[in-house]
């Protein structure tokens, strides 16, 4: 990438109060976004994903998550997911988080979200250590990516929760990245 302003802070926002939808709308002029989420949660559930509020069945990912439990003696277990015909890209699945303490991390990639061509992709990964998950979780990493059947350029993003809350203390950061 050439030297330049081609990375751009957007909008940061923490949360005041405790929700579970966050949708970001303020957003142009850009190639690819880049999302970074530091959060907190009351429990287990999965994190969500869609474009422009958009549901049907447009949204198709393959992730790969390792995570390790007391019952496995601390042993990593692999597994490995293909989604199609859902409603919204999973985040992260239910992994026995309960963060309120220590932040979970969610981090995505949309490159070319104003593009009126194709479909639309995201890349996406999500970590979190012992201190935010419940006793029977140690560790949790979850990497994916996946294609939003849709043309039409994204012009806003919906983060919510299935179940329970994020918590006060949340923070959302959205930045642009401009072609170079």
């Amino acid at each position: 990438m050439a030297a330049g302003n081609t990375y751009t802070p957007i909008s940061s926002q923490t949360l005041s109060s405790n929700t579970n939808t966050i949708t970001l709308n303020s957003f142009s002029g850009y190639t690819d976004l880049h999302i970074v989420m530091s959060y907190f949660t009351n429990g287990d559930g999965d994190d969500l994903l869609q474009f422009n509020g958009s549901g049907g069945s447009a949204y198709e990912q393959m992730e790969l998550t390792s995570y390790s439990s007391a019952s496995s003696g601390g042993v990593a277990t692999f597994k490995a997911y293909n989604f199609s015909g859902q409603s919204s890209f999973r985040c992260v699945g239910g992994l026995g988080q309960s963060a309120s303490t220590i932040p979970a991390i969610i981090d995505l990639y949309i490159p070319l979200y104003a593009d009126t061509n194709a479909y639309h992709y995201v890349f996406g990964s999500y970590g979190t250590g012992s201190q935010a998950l419940s006793s029977s979780t140690t560790y949790a990493h979850d990497l994916w990516q996946g294609q939003w059947k849709n043309s039409s350029a994204i012009t806003s993003l919906t983060i919510s929760r299935a179940t329970n809350l994020y918590l006060i203390g949340t923070t959302v950061s959205l930045y642009g990245i401009k072609e170079a």
